[in-house]
């Protein structure tokens, strides 16, 4: 990019010969002629293009825009690339847009927006023969606008995806609902192992031992009290 004086003569960005009834596929690359008397052959690849919404880089701090109530921001990022100029050089051209009239309008502002970050030169930067750049313009347009009027070409408003209703659709960040945890697991009863009956039996008794097997146990049990000098009868019971 470099700065020039540039003649009045020069000033309006890139003449269009004639207007295109068609509308414009977005994702196509839109042709670059310049002046009928200076012409010029590249294109221009449209990146992104929204209608609504805030500024991508944020307003300027040094000159604060103001949109008016009903009219829409419209951003625009591009590759501008420039094959063969018969002046060396040239510019693009501001958007117009195209009313339900059908009346073609100038924006009401533009350079509504900061500047871009690094990577982008502003939308109205000159450009040299054999060079490309990529490019950033932000402007303010009418309400009732149908149609992006750009280099010659009709893109339809309703082809443009609207930031504000991506907005809309997205959940603003922190009240995001929480996925759901998966439950904790029930407390188990802890395995104490088998009842201790020592410290139930009264002095100078045997203590019955107990496993869990009844009959085990029993016949365990009834040894046991044979073996301590009990009676089979008193053993039994």
């Amino acid at each position: 990019m470099k700065a020039r004086i540039i003649p009045a003569i020069l000033a309006v960005p890139l003449l269009i010969a004639g207007c295109s009834s068609e509308e414009h596929n977005i994702a196509d690359p839109l042709p670059i002629t310049c002046y009928s008397h200076l012409p010029c052959e590249g294109e221009l690849k449209i990146e992104t293009i929204t209608l609504g919404g805030s500024c991508d880089y944020g307003m300027k701090d040094y000159d604060p825009r103001t949109i008016k109530p009903g009219n829409s921001l419209l951003q625009i990022k591009g590759h501008f690339t420039l094959d063969t100029a018969e002046n060396g050089w040239t510019m693009l051209d501001d958007p117009a847009t195209i009313n339900r009239d059908r009346d073609t309008e100038p924006p009401a502002q533009a350079n509504v927006c900061d500047d871009a970050d690094s990577g982008y030169e502003d939308w109205s930067s000159t450009l040299d023969e054999g060079h490309s750049m990529k490019v950033y313009g932000s402007w303010e347009v009418a309400e009732n606008t149908d149609y992006v009027y750009l280099l010659g070409q009709k893109i339809k408003v309703e082809d443009i995806k609207p930031l504000g209703e991506e907005l809309k659709s997205s959940t603003p960040r922190g009240l995001e609902t929480p996925a759901p945890q998966p439950e904790a697991p029930a407390p188990q009863p802890e395995d104490v192992g088998p009842l201790n009956t020592e410290k139930f039996v009264p002095k100078g008794e045997v203590p019955m031992s107990t496993t869990g097997n009844i009959e085990h146990d029993a016949t365990a049990n009834f040894w046991k009290c044979i073996q301590a000098g009990g009676t089979e009868e008193s053993c039994l019971q």
